[in-house]
């Protein structure tokens, strides 16, 4: 199995990724926007090998938390409440400030959604955006919002720290449902719906959450995961991502688990990762046949097949082969 290590100049901190079937676009920690097309992972590729960036430009002057893509734009969320739409060249359209910080961006069917670190909710059209401000302005949550998920065109999910899940009426921006306070847990970091049980997944700092979608006020079903390690040891959530029926969910120390929706929401497999530490980012998407994990310390981004997760035993891997990105400034300012 090819493991492969994206290494990425010291000089700049990873803080966000987005990753499409072609690209992979990352955010750093001063403002830049790196894009990547991932037709090497198809060629032979050897030890140390190098790669140019496609496209490297500066968005803002702060840490980049969220990046999304729209079918011709990239959307950043900035720390000081900034959106920025940028196309593909490079070239900025359009700044929309909001008064609170964004922790969070969601680009589904030309709507884009922010969430921010005081609970807000804003919903854009992405085709109006440089003309017009947000449409729609949802009920404001009690916490940072960790997670936004369309469901269809009029319903919207969110999580926040709290360990909240709220629905959203995404035509009048009305809250129709909230569940109570996660117990014994204190964030809900992503979730998503099963569209065969029309069933939530929240993930938790410690534990898996169900519910079901037309009843979010009452927890389901809870799950929780253990390692798989001789010595019990605790099960720290940072990260998670969900693909069609299962979720990839990253750990504070170097695990990663492939755990099935349904029926039984079965951990199918987990990875150590020996030589990354912890796990800060994880992201892929349903085009994509590649699993992206990030480390926010060491600056550099872990790439698997999602297809090796699958109905395999746990192993503990080491990343061999390693990919230098080069000309990662040479973009527009």
């Amino acid at each position: 199995m090819d493991c492969i290590e994206l290494k990425l100049p010291s000089t700049r901190t990873i803080s966000s990724i987005f990753s499409s079937d072609k690209y992979i676009v990352i955010g750093d920690n001063k403002g830049r926007v790196h894009a990547t097309r991932l037709d090497y992972l198809n060629n032979e590729i050897t030890e140390n090998c190098s790669i140019n960036a496609e496209n490297d430009f500066k968005v803002c002057n702060n840490n980049i938390r969220s990046i999304t893509c729209s079918e011709n734009a990239y959307f950043a969320a900035s720390s000081i409440g900034e959106i920025v739409k940028v196309d593909k060249n490079g070239s900025v359209y359009k700044r929309r400030r909001i008064k609170y910080p964004i922790n969070i961006l969601n680009c589904t069917n030309n709507k884009l959604i922010s969430g921010g670190d005081e609970g807000q909710i804003y919903v854009w059209d992405v085709n109006n955006f440089n003309q017009n401000k947000h449409i729609i302005k949802c009920h404001e949550c009690q916490d940072t919002i960790t997670s936004l998920n369309m469901i269809d065109d009029n319903i919207l999910l969110s999580s926040s720290l709290g360990g909240n899940l709220y629905k959203h009426d995404l035509r009048t921006g009305k809250l129709l449902s909230q569940s109570n306070e996660l117990v014994d847990d204190d964030i809900v970091n992503v979730f998503s719906c099963d569209d065969y049980t029309e069933s939530v997944v929240c993930c938790g700092l410690k534990n898996l959450y169900l519910y079901d979608l037309s009843n979010i006020k009452s927890l389901s079903t809870k799950y929780g995961l253990e390692s798989r390690r001789k010595k019990k040891m605790d099960i720290e959530i940072n990260t998670a991502v969900f693909d069609y029926d299962v979720a990839f969910i990253g750990t504070e120390n170097c695990f990663v688990y492939c755990v099935e929706f349904s029926p039984t929401y079965k951990v199918r497999s987990v990875y150590e990762f020996i030589d990354m530490g912890s796990i800060s980012i994880i992201n892929t998407s349903i085009e994509s046949e590649y699993i992206f994990l990030g480390n926010y310390i060491r600056n550099t981004i872990k790439i698997i097949k999602k297809s090796n997760f699958i109905n395999s035993q746990s192993k503990k891997l080491k990343f061999n082969k390693i990919i230098r990105v080069d000309n990662f400034y040479n973009g527009f300012d």
